[in-house]
């Protein structure tokens, strides 16, 4: 891959990234729902190219490797690339939507134990952590 579209890929997929940790609303109790529980970034695909997290990161130059926690009482943390995040989530048609305090959105699905949401082109895709 040229060096040029890896430097696309990364700047448009870390654009997305900072989205999520701002796009976070919902209500209600929703403690035994499957998608409560911390779930970290496993693969991020973009223009046709999947990459790890662990080339993700080497790319970003970061360490933290991304992660979302839905709880249940309806509220969302997110702790993208060290930059921390509130929120809420609601179920509606079969997804999960994330909001902020400005009405924007993001839509999460749950499929085979993985979380993933799509945003200009590009997949996040996460995984459920073990509780301790």
């Amino acid at each position: 891959m040229q060096k040029k579209t890896k430097h696309f890929i990364t700047f448009t997929l870390l654009v997305m990234l900072l989205g999520c940790m701002l796009l976070l609303s919902a209500c209600g109790d929703s403690s035994d729902d499957p998608v409560v529980g911390t779930w970290e970034m496993s693969k991020v695909s973009a223009l046709g190219q999947e990459m790890s997290v662990k080339q993700f990161l080497k790319n970003t130059n970061t360490t933290e490797t991304p992660k979302i926690t839905f709880n249940g009482d309806n509220t969302v943390d997110a702790d993208m690339m060290g930059t921390q995040g509130k929120g809420e989530w609601e179920r509606k048609d079969g997804a999960y939507i994330v909001t902020d305090d400005t009405s924007a959105e993001l839509s999460f699905e749950l499929k085979d134990d993985t979380l993933s949401v799509e945003q200009g082109g590009a997949t996040l895709e996460f995984e459920k952590q073990e509780q301790n």
